[in-house]
């Protein structure tokens, strides 16, 4: 059972089966950085949470072999493309 460095709570099988809801989404690899930022965008105005990139439909996609996507890009997303308002 792989667990997340971060919080032992996030298993492969929690990421794979949790029911998605205000806290929890799931993103397809191939999404487009903007609509990335969106979801990100709009856990920060809410409660925070959770959102995978490289699962869809209960499979696992990954990121590194998704076209344009570079990994870079999604780790960046959040600083690139979610400028506060002023």
């Amino acid at each position: 059972m792989k667990i997340s460095k971060y919080n032992s709570k996030i298993t492969l099988d929690f990421l794979l089966n949790e029911k998605e809801n205000q806290f929890f989404d799931r993103k397809s690899a191939s999404i487009k950085i903007n609509k990335l930022a969106e979801a990100i965008i709009g856990f920060a105005n809410a409660d925070g949470g959770l959102i995978v990139v490289g699962i869809e439909d209960g499979k696992i996609e990954g990121v590194l072999s998704q076209g344009n996507i570079k990994v870079n890009d999604i780790l960046q997303c959040g600083f690139q493309k979610c400028i506060p308002s002023h």
